[in-house]
């Protein structure tokens, strides 16, 4: 955060003090070390300034003598952040534009950062969308006075203007962005006014128990009530949501946490940490400025282990974070699983993602340990940015089968009535041993992790799942269609899809697709492909193009269009990396040697229906019969269903026959190893033969 301050000031000319007399001046008894030098020339031009810390720092009086100067003007912010990023406070001067000194400002580092991302998020929302305001927290409040100017006191008065609340600027520095102190000041009662004391001095006013008085060295305390409004959005964000997800019959349960009041049984440990104010979250916050004392207390309660990993080490669980690429979401144990798994989502703070835990050890590891075996994958869903909680819970999707558990206190999960799983007992469970730090029950160990984890699937999760795997309707049904790859990947997927979309093809018509390898192109693919042209106006012929076939990609693709010329409505297009690639669909490139395995096509189909079809505006796609090659018999199944399911309509077409036996790529591949050339011309297209001719195959 950018402060401003002001100074003792000396002036001198340049030159006219060596750097052993500036260090006897800044050490005289009466002179402050915190003051400034600023040299002037002869005709008292600026010419750069010096303190006794640069003096110390540097021989040379080119070093120790600062030139850069910021100026006062409408970019000043952008062209301050800029500069003095990394430069921790050291001090720069301040000049307006007739080359005056201001005052001082410096970059202040050491400032935990959860307030500027609480200010940062609410910047970035659309404030119509918000779903609850000052005014819903406090009524009362008419007036908005901020006291002193900061980065983060100009950034709130920006965004209250932005939501169209009187704002009152207090103090002369406010005045050299052009804005007059006091406007509107008196205008208002004492009670309805809302302090923000930007520097730290003063309190709140309207708040009982002075919730907000804060020191006067402490001016992180005067935004915190942009974390507390970020979490009562939320809240209603929870409210709000649970109660749309249960209309949809999405099956959920809150799990509700205690509030350091509910909690009767405090051990010794959690005790001593309530006292000192010792808690994990403070220790990542200010790291490196942590009281021996305290942390003591934290390695007691958490453990060497976690120490060096997540601490002194400052290794990121993870748990301040959403992870929205849902193939490979909650951690390193879900790399290997796909979307076709039925899922348990846990949404919740800290102690979801493990605040004080090594990943085996979270919450969401321990319940994965206990519902493996019953086929579910646990996902974990945080939420330290408060405004993303709802577009990524509208975001899931969500099947029959699915769970979703919130994990909160009562009063932040509103009052929908769903199923929920009370957490109170086990806190208060009398032989438990030391879990939480700071009176903070959401900050747990990893001891804690595991009991609440066993707690919540005996309590709930195990009857749930048995009562889902028991039900009459085992149709695993999409209750919430949602996303299934994260927005950088949709972006790119849709950005393919635009790549190769013809562009002289309006949003009329009927627009079919066809997925083809073509190892090599014969009768039987040309047959399909003007069959399935004859049914529709326009039709995309994706041709497979990973290289793990006996004919490259190149070729193939040369033999298909080719061989199409006289479709006039045909575009022939390389597949990419997201229809039936080896990313999507590994086994199919192994086909021969896996033709006993099941296949699982979810991700490679749902990506072609959710992301590539709407984008080409495809309703329809075509396949051939396929009697003998059970993998691909088995993907064609799979497409009737999945792609039926998300609105395409899958059509089958008979195979074309020769000699009453289907034509295959696979026989024109045997008869060019077995040498048996002249039947090749039966079973291809006269283009085709051309290339293999060319290429020497035949």
């Amino acid at each position: 955060m950018i402060r401003f301050c002001d100074k003792e000031v000396f002036v001198i000319h340049k030159g006219e003090l060596t750097r052993s007399q500036l260090i006897s001046f800044f050490l005289k008894s009466d002179i402050n070390r915190s003051s400034v030098i600023v040299y002037f020339d002869e005709k008292e031009k600026y010419e750069g300034m010096t303190t006794y810390k640069r003096v110390l720092a540097n021989e040379d009086e080119d070093k120790y003598i600062c030139k850069d100067i910021l100026i006062i003007d409408d970019n000043f912010w952008i062209n301050a952040k800029n500069f003095l990023k990394n430069k921790d406070s050291e001090l720069y001067p301040v000049i307006n534009n007739r080359g005056e000194i201001l005052g001082f400002c410096w970059e202040d580092n050491k400032l935990p950062d959860i307030f500027a991302r609480s200010l940062s998020e609410l910047e970035d929302t659309d404030l119509s969308n918000i779903p609850f305001t000052l005014r819903d927290w406090n009524e009362r409040i008419e007036l908005i006075c901020i006291s002193d100017l900061n980065e983060w006191a100009w950034r709130s008065y920006l965004l209250f203007k932005k939501m169209g609340y009187p704002v009152c600027v207090i103090g002369e520095k406010w005045e050299w962005f052009g804005l007059k102190q006091m406007e509107g000041y008196m205008e208002y009662p004492e009670y309805a006014k809302l302090y923000i004391y930007a520097e730290g001095t003063g309190y709140f006013r309207g708040y009982e128990d002075d919730l907000y008085r804060i020191n006067s060295d402490e001016i992180i305390n005067a935004f915190n009530f942009f974390v507390d409004w970020l979490e009562k959005i939320q809240n209603k964000i929870y409210e709000e949501e649970i109660k749309r997800l249960s209309c949809l019959g999405v099956t959920m349960c809150k799990c509700i946490i205690p509030k350091l009041s509910e909690v009767e049984v405090i051990t010794k440990d959690e005790r001593k940490s309530i006292l000192l104010k010792a808690d994990i979250g403070d220790y990542l916050l200010f790291r490196g400025k942590y009281p021996k004392e305290k942390l003591d207390i934290l390695i007691s309660q958490f453990g060497e282990d976690v120490y060096k990993e997540l601490l002194l080490n400052e290794t990121d669980n993870d748990s301040r974070g959403w992870k929205m690429l849902l193939s490979n979401i909650g951690g390193d144990y879900l790399e290997n699983e796909n979307i076709a798994q039925k899922r348990i989502y846990i949404v919740g703070p800290c102690i979801v993602g493990g605040y004080g835990c090594l990943t085996k050890d979270t919450l969401v590891s321990r319940i994965q340990d206990l519902v493996s075996d019953e086929g579910y994958v646990v996902v974990r869903l945080g939420h330290s940015q408060v405004m993303l909680t709802k577009k990524i819970l509208q975001e899931l999707p969500i099947k029959k089968g699915d769970i979703i558990l919130f994990v909160n206190t009562k009063d932040r999960l509103g009052k929908t009535k769903v199923d929920e799983c009370k957490l109170k007992s086990i806190y208060n469970n009398e032989s438990r041993k030391s879990w939480f730090s700071g009176g903070n029950p959401f900050h747990v160990n990893g001891i804690g992790s595991k009991e609440i984890a066993e707690y919540i699937y005996n309590e709930y999760l195990k009857d749930k799942i048995k009562q889902l795997n028991e039900s009459s309707d085992k149709e695993n049904i999409y209750l919430q269609k949602g996303e299934i790859v994260d927005y950088a990947l949709r972006n790119e997927i849709r950005a393919y899809a635009q790549s190769i979309r013809d562009g002289s093809i309006g949003d009329e018509g009927k627009i079919g697709a066809i997925v083809m390898n073509c190892n090599p192109f014969t009768l039987g693919h040309q047959y399909l492909i003007e069959f399935a042209s004859s049914l529709v106006d326009y039709l995309y012929v994706f041709v497979v193009e990973e290289d793990k076939s006996v004919f490259k990609f190149k070729d193939r693709f040369r033999m298909v269009k080719d061989g199409t010329k006289h479709i006039r409505n045909v575009r022939v297009v390389a597949s990419g990396k997201w229809v039936l690639s080896y990313d999507t669909l590994p086994l199919y490139f192994g086909k021969s040697e896996h033709q006993e395995e099941e296949i699982d096509a979810t991700l490679d189909l749902e990506i072609f229906a959710r992301y590539i079809a709407p984008e080409l505006n495809i309703s329809c796609r075509f396949v051939g019969e396929e009697p003998h090659d059970r993998i691909t018999r088995q993907y064609n199944e799979q497409m009737k269903n999945i792609l039926g399911e998300l609105g395409i309509n899958v059509i089958e077409i008979k195979r074309k026959e020769y000699n009453n036996y289907p034509i295959s790529a696979s026989l024109v591949r045997k008869y060019i190893n077995d040498g048996m050339y002249e039947q090749i011309s039966e079973y291809v297209p006269n283009s085709t033969y051309q290339i293999l001719r060319e290429l020497g195959r035949i």
